[in-house]
């Protein structure tokens, strides 16, 4: 069981990423019991390229470095998710790695089963909310501007969808 001050601060997290609004504060507090603390330290690789990615990763302390077909396209700090797009894509591959890139970070994960079930919403829905598809919008606007990211390809199916669906 986790301390009631540390599953404040998980709640926190939760709370500051749009794709969670929709759940009550009960399922907030319910969700942050539920995240497993993953502490990794600097270099450790946490999902190769090619890997099928089965977790979503919420960095809670630390920076991690995400690359994309060997070369760095986006740096995450507190708050920032990891593994939603990709566990949609199901078994597709991917060309994403993720690095720890500070001394040592503290991630939060929960794999997608419990997601699902904790956030009474399947990953698509998550990704097709409009809330979640206006902070990806402006996360990938940013990735275009400071030149971190070279294409929306990985990014336009998910806005597709959210449109149509």
């Amino acid at each position: 069981t986790k301390a009631p001050a540390r599953v404040e601060e998980y709640v926190r997290i939760l709370q500051q990423n749009s794709i969670f609004n929709s759940l009550s504060d009960h399922a907030h507090h319910v969700m942050a019991e539920s995240l497993e603390e993953l502490f990794c330290e600097c270099g450790e690789q946490l999902v190769a390229a090619r890997q099928v990615v089965k977790k979503l990763y919420i960095v809670f302390e630390g920076v991690l470095r995400l690359d994309v077909d060997g070369e760095e396209s986006q740096i995450l700090r507190r708050g920032d998710l990891f593994g939603l797009e990709q566990m949609a894509a199901q078994d597709e591959p991917q060309p994403h790695s993720l690095f720890v890139a500070s001394d040592r970070a503290l991630l939060l994960t929960v794999e997608r089963k419990a997601l699902e079930i904790l956030a009474e919403m399947s990953i698509s829905e998550m990704l097709s909310s409009g809330e979640g598809s206006e902070r990806r919008d402006a996360a990938v606007g940013h990735m275009m501007a400071v030149g971190k990211c070279k294409s929306l390809a990985p990014f336009q199916r998910f806005q597709t969808q959210a449109v149509e669906g």
